[in-house]
């Protein structure tokens, strides 16, 4: 559903965008030769998204099969998301929205591979299990205008994922991008994950005094230590509810969202 809705509000902005285009196949060829050599490399792949279509190109996919397990051919957008951890997928949509918004509007000071926009988020292999991956996207096609209809993505798996943020940054571009992405996600977290305001009240006790004592959260809030300890429980249980994924402590919780209510 969250699918669908982002290419409807992307297609909106595509429609207005027109050629001619400056990257020629030849151009885009010799880049790709460069990545494939690397892609032998342990945990390395890229693809290629056409944000006109708002699909994989399959024909510019290489190394998933290798390191995921998933045929190059078959690779589609939908493939990519749902091997996205659940926790992570409304931080990616956020993301994702907001990148695509800005490089078909020509925001953006970038160029053919000019300009890096850089995520970090949990992946899961065709066996099922979570690795932490390092996506680097950059412009792969865009017109005179520097409006990017194409980018592409060069992913490295980092390590086994064990629960680390949603990070995403603008390298090389503006560091508004990044203000952007978590400015959005701070104002839709009641949104995204079912906290009521008591519970996001809490949480941003704790980005703020990591090492805050319930008796002081307690003196913050209004609220009894009783309550404290409830509005903890109630929030890991959301999260796992909605999420599938349970975090060890609240601390944890908290670790997590930081980069987002900070």
């Amino acid at each position: 559903m969250e699918l669908q809705t982002l290419r409807t509000q992307i297609a909106q902005l595509a429609s207005l965008v027109q050629g001619p285009f400056l990257i020629s196949p030849a151009q885009q060829q010799e880049e790709l030769e460069i990545l494939q050599k690397a892609a032998k490399h342990a945990g390395y792949f890229c693809f290629v998204v056409d944000m006109l279509k708002l699909k994989i190109l399959s024909e510019h996919t290489f190394g998933v099969d290798k390191w995921l397990g998933y045929p190059n051919q078959d690779f589609t957008l939908e493939t990519y998301i749902k091997s996205v951890h659940l926790i992570d997928q409304p931080f990616l949509f956020k993301f994702g929205k907001i990148l695509m918004e800005q490089l078909l509007r020509s925001e953006l000071p970038i160029g053919f591979m000019k300009g890096k926009f850089v995520v970090n988020h949990s992946i899961r292999d065709r066996n099922g299990k979570y690795y932490l991956m390092r996506r680097i996207s950059q412009p792969f096609q865009l017109n005179a205008k520097k409006q990017v209809t194409e980018y592409i993505n060069i992913c490295t798996l980092v390590k086994a994922y064990n629960s680390e943020p949603f990070d995403a940054t603008s390298a090389e571009v503006h560091d508004a991008v990044e203000a952007n992405i978590k400015a959005e996600v701070k104002a839709n977290l009641s949104n995204l994950f079912p906290f009521t305001e008591k519970e996001l009240q809490l949480l941003q006790h704790y980005v703020a005094q990591p090492k805050s004592t319930r008796q002081a959260a307690a003196d913050q809030l209004h609220c009894s230590l009783e309550s404290i300890k409830t509005y903890k429980e109630r929030s890991l249980e959301k999260v796992e509810e909605k999420m599938e994924f349970r975090f060890d402590n609240y601390d944890d919780l908290v670790a997590f969202f930081a980069p987002y209510l900070g």
